[in-house]
C-alpha cells in the first residue's frame, strides 16, 4: 500500500481496506488495579468492561506507526458529564524493554509507554510509567489521532493513533509518497496490551 500521512490519519480512508485486520480480545483492568478505593468498592460485585473485542489494522514505514482501531458500541460518550460516566477512550501500551511487565505498568528497570486517546481531549497523550502509580502524561511530538464515533443506528467506532514507538523515537526523513507495510507480526503492537474502557455498565 502507498499512502501519505493525511490519508492514513483518516479512519474512513479507503486505503485502510487494503490492510489486513487482526481481532483482539480485551480484558477489563482488574478491579484491584482500579485507580481509587471508591471505584474498587463500587464495582467489586458488578460486571464491568463492556467492550469485549476490537479490531486493529497497522501500517508503518519503518519509523512511524499508524494504528486504526475499530469497535462496535451503540453509545457515543464524547465527554464526562457526571462522576459515574466515562468518555470513550483507547490506549496502546508498548514495552520500552522487551521484558517490561505490562500488567503492572512496567517497572523501574523496564518502563512502558502508552499512546492514549480520549474523546474529550484535544490531542492524544503519551504516557510513561515505571510501575503502578508512576504514570506521567505529556504531549509528545509526532503523536496524532483522528476519530469517527458511531451511534445507536451506526455503532461502528474507529480511531487512528499514529506516532513513533519507543524503539523508533527519532522521526525518519520524510518521503512522499511513503510505502507502508501492514504486518502486525513485526510491529510493536504485537507486544502491546489493549484494555477495555474503565468500569461502566
Amino acid at each position: 500500500m502507498t499512502a501519505g500521512d493525511a490519508v492514513l490519519l483518516d479512519p474512513a480512508s479507503r486505503e485502510w481496506n487494503a490492510v489486513r485486520a487482526s481481532e483482539l480480545t480485551l480484558r477489563p483492568t482488574p478491579i484491584t488495579a482500579q485507580p481509587s478505593l471508591y471505584v474498587q468498592a463500587k464495582w467489586n460485585d458488578e460486571p464491568y468492561g463492556i467492550l469485549a473485542r476490537l479490531a486493529v489494522r497497522a501500517a508503518h514505514d519503518g519509523a512511524r506507526l499508524y494504528l486504526r482501531l475499530f469497535w462496535m458500541d451503540e453509545t457515543n460518550n464524547e465527554g464526562i458529564r457526571d462522576t459515574d460516566q466515562f468518555a470513550d477512550a483507547a490506549a496502546v501500551l508498548f514495552p520500552v524493554n522487551s521484558d517490561a511487565p505490562l500488567q503492572s505498568m512496567g517497572s523501574p528497570e523496564a518502563p512502558v509507554n502508552a499512546w492514549y486517546w480520549r474523546a474529550d481531549l484535544e490531542d492524544p497523550l503519551s504516557i510513561t510509567a515505571q510501575g503502578t502509580g508512576t504514570t506521567r502524561r505529556t504531549h509528545a511530538a509526532g503523536l496524532a489521532s483522528s476519530v469517527s464515533l458511531g451511534s445507536a443506528h451506526a455503532p461502528l467506532h474507529s480511531a487512528v493513533i499514529a506516532g513513533w514507538p519507543p524503539a523508533a523515537a527519532t522521526p525518519a526523513t520524510k518521503r512522499s509518497p511513503r510505502r507502508y507495510c501492514s504486518s502486525l507480526r513485526s510491529s510493536p503492537v504485537r507486544r502491546a496490551m489493549m484494555r477495555s474502557k474503565a468500569p461502566r455498565r
